[in-house]
């Protein structure tokens, strides 16, 4: 076979460098359905593949909750030194994937179009990775990553050395979420590009705050109950405030919660489980504790103010008004695929939540009158 081409129509990732004398590996990788010419570009990005995904879990697996209650310079001595590498390696990692690129290192000149109001680094890797072709939102995330994180790196330094905990704790929970959005929005458009497999998964900010506004929905609805408790059942209905709340803390959307609202939901949390203890607990205390966290669990519901939320709910309602319209008033059971658009909205408000846990035993005219509150989109 002296001179023959050898096509490997394999994963790339089972792809190596297997040339011999007289033999020439010719690469492929699909790109919409059809095989193409692998130039070594692409080849040198899907190797890093493997350190985006090693530095990309090292981000995720160090779990600063326990570390909520721990002095200052514990933080400084035990977690900065392994954000600090973390961070270190995450930049190397970018510098040799921009290195592979056969792109300028300059930023894309309309870069700066991708901002939110917010400044959200999370939000703006969406817009980055759905905007661009596979191989330009590759460029432009690994630079605007880039830059964020060499920006970070320094704040971190600084909090780290005079911060309190809490400072600390939310300078580095933020690069580490920051390290791990922009690695798996990377390697998603690596894999959109080569054929490779994801390992990591990439979640939009939308899908992120979904599932936090479902749990927190649920949080709320399973601290305040149906009413306010008689003082009777306090300490059965404190008992679950506390499970409740060792829960949420237990949860992987934990760090989602502003710094003010985990600092808040730890001092309610040390409170319920002082009132617990006592042997003969003051009513009057527990009832205005109890409140307390009934208040606490209702302020979650800002989470409805997210931009990507309320973009999604304004185009989600417009959309089920339109069905609704073909519909007749009285017909019943309502249709299985209406509530399956509809269980996006659970947690947006309490009445449109009653009626998604009710189910197909909704008519069209109790969704109408329910929805009627709610300006949804024409398109």
């Amino acid at each position: 076979m002296s001179g023959a081409g050898v096509q490997c129509e394999v994963p790339l990732s089972l792809v190596g460098d297997q040339t011999g004398p007289g033999t020439s590996t010719k690469f492929l990788f699909r790109l919409g359905g059809t095989w193409h010419d692998l130039p070594d570009g692409p080849l040198k990005i899907a190797r890093l593949q493997d350190r985006l995904v090693e530095t990309a879990l090292r981000a995720r697996a160090l779990d600063l909750r326990s570390y909520e209650e721990s002095r200052p310079e514990d933080l400084r001595s035990e977690v900065y030194p392994e954000v600090a590498d973390i961070l270190a390696e995450a930049l190397t990692v970018l510098d040799a994937l921009t290195d592979s690129l056969e792109t300028e290192k300059s930023p894309p000149e309309d870069l700066d179009g991708f901002s939110v109001p917010d400044g959200s680094f999370l939000r703006e890797i969406d817009a980055l990775l759905e905007a661009a072709e596979d191989s330009q939102a590759i460029a432009d995330i690994a630079f605007f990553s880039s830059r964020e994180l060499h920006l970070r790196k320094s704040t971190v330094e600084q909090i780290s050395a005079s911060g309190d905990t809490w400072e600390i704790i939310g300078e580095l929970g933020s690069a580490l979420r920051k390290v791990y959005k922009a690695f798996t929005a990377i390697e998603a458009a690596i894999c959109r590009q080569t054929d490779l497999s994801p390992v990591l998964g990439f979640s939009t900010e939308l899908h992120r705050s979904l599932k936090v506004r479902r749990v927190y929905a649920r949080f709320q609805e399973a601290i305040a109950g149906d009413a306010e408790p008689h003082h009777e059942e306090l300490r059965e209905r404190l008992r679950g405030v506390a499970v409740n709340i060792a829960k949420m803390i237990g949860r992987d959307i934990y760090s989602e919660l502003r710094i003010t609202d985990r600092v808040h939901l730890r001092e309610l949390q040390h409170r319920v489980l002082g009132w617990l203890k006592r042997a003969d607990p003051n009513p009057k205390t527990g009832m205005r504790l109890w409140q307390d966290c009934a208040g606490f669990a209702m302020l979650l519901r800002e989470v409805n103010k997210r931009q990507e939320l309320q973009q999604h709910d304004h185009q989600l309602i417009g959309k089920m008004k339109r069905c609704l319209a073909e519909m007749a008033a009285d017909e019943a059971p309502i249709p299985e695929n209406f509530l399956e658009q509809a269980r996006p909205l659970y947690g947006m408000d309490a009445e449109l939540d009653a009626l998604i846990r009710r189910g197909t035993a909704v008519t069209p005219q109790e969704w109408q009158l329910a929805l009627s509150m709610f300006h949804g989109s024409r398109s």
